[in-house]
């Protein structure tokens, strides 16, 4: 039997695809811990992985056992973990030690429905069967418990840490869960980041693979905050196609572009855009015009990643859109964490 180096074991799997990239999985150093047990005749390593719920793992795995059939015979034992690096331990941080990604949903104004996108790209990771937590940043109109109907409810305490609220597999927390429901937050900006923090650092949100943050708009105190904290954050900016909607964008999108204030922004979301009357469903109108989105997505070097309808309630067409939002958001979050 022949006995494998772990240089040669490298060398074989260099051989194994990474299927989106179409890069091979040690050129981006996805293969760590190499290990060749003679006494065992067991081969171990690491495959680290972006995401826990990778959708491409059981393709890698399969395809890793293969070539290592094929180079060093079916008598060798393969053993193979997959884990993903979280945020927590990139920063050095003792508090989100189970998050793998943070993806920061912001807006330049208020009324852009940047809060419906948030919960429903929450929704829709859910569904694509990630781990996914949303957490309502927007302090001075936190609505996300509104809009996912558990108003009341409170979060638990366990060892001195808050236990998120769970809403259908979503584990949510928001500072409306807090305080009475026709309270005023009187915050100055230093008050509500500290609050953030804590929302961070005494909340146990257990192994996630996004924590969803639905921003306040604008380009204050909150947003300056977070992307000090978290400059490995991701991002989406929000915007309609009227005018003054992607004035503000066109600023918000400027700042997290900025050194210091970066963002690793994915793209743009067009929202209500269009409508199709009940007795015209084939017909579309924009009452906001057309093309201002596309011009401000050049501006910005960025692409729209979906474009949605204005509607007065949940429809197939934004469901199919918010799907294929989620599985831009975490193809592109997989394409930058492969080749960093």
């Amino acid at each position: 039997m022949l006995t494998p180096t772990p240089s040669e074991i490298l060398r074989t799997l260099s051989r194994v695809q990474e299927p989106d990239l179409h890069q091979d999985l040690v050129s981006l150093n996805m293969i760590e811990e190499v290990e060749v047990d003679v006494l065992t005749e067991t081969i171990r390593f690491l495959i680290r992985l972006t995401t826990p719920s990778c959708p491409l793992k059981d393709r890698m795995e399969a395809d890793c056992r293969q070539v290592l059939r094929e180079d060093w015979g079916e008598s060798w034992k393969v053993e193979i973990r997959m884990e993903a690096r979280t945020l927590g331990r990139i920063q050095g941080m003792d508090w989100l030690l189970g998050v793998h990604n943070l993806v920061m949903v912001a807006s330049g104004k208020g009324g852009v429905g940047k809060t419906t996108v948030a919960v429903n790209l929450a929704k829709a990771l859910r569904d694509a069967g990630a781990k996914v937590g949303l957490l309502d940043a927007d302090l001075y109109g936190p609505n996300v418990p509104l809009m996912l109907g558990v108003e009341g409810r409170q979060p638990g305490l366990k060892d001195n840490r808050m236990i998120p609220v769970e809403v259908d597999g979503l584990q949510m927390m928001s500072v409306a869960l807090l305080i009475e429901a026709s309270r005023p937050l009187i915050w100055r900006g230093p008050m509500a980041s500290n609050t953030l923090k804590q929302f961070f650092s005494e909340v146990d949100w257990g192994e996630l693979d996004y924590l969803v943050l639905d921003l306040p708009p604008g380009t204050g105190d909150v947003q300056l905050t977070l992307t000090k904290l978290f400059p490995e954050a991701f991002g989406l900016l929000v915007t309609t196609p009227q005018a003054m909607a992607l004035a503000d964008a066109l600023k918000a999108g400027r700042m997290f572009q900025t050194e210091g204030t970066r963002l690793n922004l994915l793209g743009m979301v067009e929202n209500m855009a269009w409508f199709s009357p009940a007795e015209q469903p084939d017909m579309r109108y924009y009452p906001f015009g057309k093309g201002g989105t596309e011009a401000l997505a050049q501006q910005l070097s960025l692409d729209i990643l979906t474009t949605l309808p204005l509607t007065d309630g949940p429809s197939e067409t934004s469901r199919e859109a918010y799907a294929l939002l989620a599985g831009e958001v975490s193809r592109r979050i997989a394409v930058h964490h492969r080749t960093q």
